[in-house]
Order: C-alpha cells, then structure tokens, then sequence
C-alpha cells in the first residue's frame, strides 16, 4: 500500500513540474532589460522612468560633468546641458521643430483673434499682453491678417534653468504677409502683397516636474 502510496505522489510531482516548465517557457521571465512604454508629446515627453538599479551617489556622479569640462562650455551649451538633465526628454532639434510650428501658429492666431488656440501656447502673462492689443483692435473696429510665406531660420541663443522651469529662447527670422484695416476696410498697418522679414526673439518655459509635454511662450520682442 505505501508502494502505491509513493508511486501515485511520484506521479503528481513530476505533472507538477512539467506545467510550472511549461508556464515558464510560455511567459518568460524578466531580466530586469525591459524597456519602459514612453509617451509622445509635442515638443517633447517624459519618459516614463526605468527602475533604479544604482545607489543614488552612483547616478548623481555619472550624471555631474567633470569640471574641465563644465568650464569649458559656453552659457548657451551648460543652460542645455542643465535642462538635458532635469528632462530626459529634452532634444535640442525637435524642440526647434516644435518652435517653428508655435511660432507660425501663434502669429496666425493673434492676426484672427484665436484666443482659444493663444490660450493653449502662451502663458497667462503673455496671453493678457496679446489679448490687450486684440481687444483694442476690436474696439477699433479694425482687422488683421497674417501669413507666414516662410520661416528663414530659427536659433537658440539662451536656455537655462530656473527653478524647475526650463527657459530656451529663440530667434526667429521669418518672411510674413501681415497687414491691419480698419472698419472701412482700408489698410493702415503692413502691406497685403508684399512680405516683409521680421525678426523676433521669443521665450518659451515649461516646468520639467509637469506632466504636460508641451512649452508655452512666456515673453516676446520684435525687432
């Protein structure tokens, strides 16, 4: 009877064992290598963060810059270095792309008065300058248009750090169409046939410990 006994455990250990094999074959197992699900944004994201494998004093010396070589950056390269580090995400061209595309939206909506897509990529600071000056048209009766035929070139000339916020300010050189008219319809700003090149030096600012992507633009001068 204990013969039977020992067989009939024998039996069920080893079908035992052949389904935990057969699992462990079918969902693999982790090997600490997997690599996180990242999110898309506008100008940029942030990575959803890997799992820290390293002591905190390991991860700060490897993200520091030896000195040497933090003095011998310029302003402009240790502000993007400082950036770079505070957002991951941070990437020099696609944030230029994402600039020239708010660039060409934002002169558009402030000629039609969008205040819902203005909303959207200003601050609240530069919003109420913008908004000032459409309310003051509309008072007026008056009316704008605007066209970018083409943007020339888009530069970074400062980014920094302030804070948690990261600051990059670009300068733009772009041909546009722009003219205003008054309520009889005639023109008294611009010209409507013939593009002029504008020169403007804009400051766009996002908090790196926000979860929204997306820059918005602080400050503008035009010359």
């Amino acid at each position: 009877m204990d013969g039977v006994f020992d067989l009939v455990n024998l039996l069920f250990l080893a079908v035992a064992i052949g389904v935990l094999l057969r699992l462990r074959s079918v969902l693999g197992r982790r090997t600490g290598h997997e690599q996180p699900p990242q999110n898309r944004g506008w100008f940029a994201s942030k990575p959803s963060k890997p799992e820290v494998v390293e002591s905190e004093s390991a991860s700060a010396e490897a993200e520091t810059p030896p000195r040497e070589e933090s003095a011998s950056l310029t302003p402009l390269q240790r502000g993007l270095r400082e950036i770079s580090l505070a957002d991951r995400s941070f990437d020099r061209e696609r944030f230029l792309e994402g600039a020239r595309i708010a660039y060409e939206q934002i002169v558009t909506g402030f000629a039609a008065s969008n205040r819902e897509r203005l909303q959207a990529l200003l601050g609240a600071d530069a919003f109420e300058r913008f908004d000032a000056v459409m309310r003051s048209r509309e008072q007026k009766g008056e009316t704008a248009q605007c066209e970018v035929v083409a943007i020339q070139s888009a530069d970074i000339t400062e980014a920094r750090m302030r804070g948690t916020a990261a600051r990059v300010t670009v300068r733009f050189h772009a041909d546009l169409l722009s003219s205003v008219r008054d309520k009889e319809g005639s023109i008294i700003d611009g010209n409507a046939e013939h593009p002029y090149r504008a020169e403007d030096i804009w400051t766009f600012e996002r908090n790196t410990r926000d979860t929204n992507p997306n820059w918005r633009l602080v400050k503008s001068s035009h010359e």
